[in-house]
């Protein structure tokens, strides 16, 4: 159950940042930022020469140098608190530049980890269910239960 909410809370944090990052989409565009159709808002940034001939730790880290003017643009729409960079190097011959997505960090919105939380709470009530069925055939539960209910 802790799963369910946390994935529920996980989905208000995506619903707020997709909302927030719609509104604020033209001055987004105005920045040299992209909206995406699920929210995440993506930039290029290009990597210079010197930078680029050295390892990609190096360039990896220049790039995040890179990043303050788009926090601050981010704090401006109320977004910096949620936005999570994820730097992917863009592999075309003769570019040196990576592509930036930022994006709320969700740790439980997955399918996969959604069919398994579903398996085990079914499996769960499959367990509950048999046990009762067991219970229910073996004792007779009208006793226990008028026992319990002169108590209240």
């Amino acid at each position: 159950m802790k799963y369910f909410i946390t994935l529920y809370r996980e989905l208000k944090i995506w619903r707020k940042f997709y909302k927030g990052a719609k509104r604020a989409e033209g001055f987004l565009n105005e920045n040299n930022l992209r909206v995406d159709k699920l929210g995440r808002i993506y930039t290029v940034v290009n990597v210079p020469e010197e930078v680029a001939n050295n390892n990609s730790y190096v360039k990896e880290a220049w790039v995040l140098q890179q990043l303050k003017p788009y926090n601050e643009i981010l704090l401006k729409c109320g977004l910096a608190d949620y936005a999570v960079p994820e730097l992917r190097n863009i592999t075309e011959p003769g570019v040196n530049a990576f592509l930036i997505l930022l994006y709320p960090e969700l740790d439980n919105l997955s399918v996969w980890k959604f069919i398994w939380n579903i398996v085990k709470v079914g499996a769960l009530l499959w367990a509950v269910k048999i046990t009762y069925n067991v219970v229910s055939a073996n004792v007779d539960l009208t006793s226990f239960w008028e026992s319990i209910s002169s108590y209240l």
